[in-house]
């Protein structure tokens, strides 16, 4: 079963609630990989909600990420301790939407 299965109806009915109370707040969806599809990020873009979600690990962002994780991974060797390291170069898609429509 996929890890967002019924999350999308619950996101609208959540965000619709904080928009009722807070309407002039901002609203950004944080999900990891599972739940990192094209009807919520949809939805998101035709509903002025912003959104951080996680990608799953695939040769494309190897490449992109290889430096990132050659020094992520250095980092953890030399203290033993998890190494998280961002890179901000991604390909940029606020001039339209991850989709390709907006």
């Amino acid at each position: 079963m996929c890890a967002a299965a019924g999350s999308f109806d619950e996101l609208a009915r959540i965000v619709a609630q904080i928009r009722t109370r807070w309407p002039k707040a901002r609203v950004v969806i944080r999900g990891d990989a599972g739940f990192c599809r094209e009807v919520i990020m949809g939805w998101c873009e035709a509903n002025n909600a912003g959104y951080v979600l996680g990608l799953a690990r695939n040769k494309r962002l190897q490449r992109a990420l290889g430096k990132e994780m050659a020094a992520a991974k250095a980092a953890h060797e030399r203290t033993g301790n998890p190494a998280r390291l961002s890179q901000p170069a991604l390909p940029n898609h606020s001039a339209g939407s991850f989709s390709g429509r907006g």
